[in-house]
């Protein structure tokens, strides 16, 4: 789940994940978008952009003065409707100065596919300053001054 409407009416889809450079994630809908949006060098800025379904460049978003950080929920089993097959998800969590919020969720019913994209992007996360997670020291008040 990768857009706001999905996570809200917990709406799976099937999705190609790739990981660009050391930080920078990025889900498609299909294969042939991917390779439609890595291959074909006549499309419009606009258009390969449209091709990608949700993308966080986790180095870049810890530059935002806003952006505290992301955070990886653990993997937990769970059967989303009744008879329905069990999947292994886990959310990637986007924490700002006003608190954290899904930027994405994720499962599949092979808990391999699952624990590979977990591990990826928790090692985006442990390139970026602060593992991923700023310190909350400048939010704090001290109230002994």
């Amino acid at each position: 789940r990768t857009s706001l409407t999905s996570i809200l009416i917990k709406k799976w889809q099937k999705s190609l994940w790739v990981q660009c450079g050391r930080t920078k994630f990025l889900v498609f809908r299909s294969k042939d978008e991917f390779i439609e949006w890595n291959d074909r060098i006549d499309i419009s800025e606009k258009k390969r952009d449209q091709l990608v379904r949700f993308k966080v460049d986790f180095e870049k978003e810890m530059r935002k003065s806003n952006v505290r950080g992301f955070k990886l929920t653990n993997i937990k089993p769970k059967i989303y409707s009744k008879g329905g097959p069990l999947m292994h998800q886990f959310k990637l969590e986007r924490w700002m100065d006003l608190g954290p919020s899904i930027a994405a969720a994720f499962a599949s019913q092979n808990p391999k596919e699952v624990h590979r994209l977990h591990s990826v992007l928790h090692g985006c996360l442990q390139l970026c300053p602060g593992r991923g997670l700023k310190s909350i020291k400048d939010l704090l008040i001290d109230n002994n001054k």
